[in-house]
């Protein structure tokens, strides 16, 4: 885990935004958890009892790739978190941002069968994994991640980890901006870069 994301437990809300490649030391954090969660896992009945040295009480994890076999890079520890995280303490999200279908309606279409799929096999047939969140088609909608994780976490400094292309990290530092607030009560994003090369 590189410098910046070191940081990552000091928070107890975080969001970690991988573009591509950039997805690497968020793959890091996701196995440390994983492998934190096995070291306390009851082995009579697998639940795992946080322990207290973990802060974190909710991560979210964004992933943006243009190809869907890199959805596939960390498909073991994707599983494992989604089977082990019972509390629903991780989030994913996984967006395949080269997808044009063709309008709304095919996306519709589209976006039926895959939660058809995903109802009866436990699986998103797009991404191949047994997550409770499927891949999204498209960009995310910063606006919509940053306003939710506001009115989600009131009060709170929430730690931002960014690794990625320059123009992600550049919009993830003004959507941090732009919903930060010093105000009693507010929320307040902290934003970390991370280089990945």
């Amino acid at each position: 885990v590189g410098a910046p994301t070191q940081d990552y437990h000091r928070y107890k809300s975080v969001i970690c935004v991988g573009g591509g490649i950039g997805v690497t030391p968020f793959a890091s954090i996701l196995k440390d958890v994983v492998h934190l969660w096995e070291d306390n896992r009851c082995l009579n009945c697998d639940h795992v009892r946080h322990p207290s040295s973990f802060q974190i009480q909710k991560l979210y994890f964004h992933w943006v790739t243009r190809g869907q076999e890199s959805l596939s890079w960390f498909e073991e520890t994707m599983n494992q978190i989604s089977k082990m995280d019972r509390d629903n303490v991780i989030e994913t999200h996984q967006y395949l941002s080269t997808v044009v279908l063709g309008g709304e309606e095919n996306t519709s279409q589209l976006k039926m069968f895959q939660e058809f799929v995903h109802e009866q096999t436990g699986k998103d047939f797009v991404s191949g994994l047994s997550t409770k969140q499927l891949t999204h088609f498209g960009r995310p909608d910063w606006d919509m991640v940053f306003s939710e994780a506001k009115v989600k976490h009131p009060g709170e400094e929430v730690g931002v980890f960014c690794c990625g292309p320059h123009e992600l990290e550049e919009v993830l530092n003004e959507m941090c901006k732009k919903y930060s607030s010093s105000q009693a009560g507010g929320t307040v994003f902290d934003f970390h870069s991370e280089k990945f090369a």
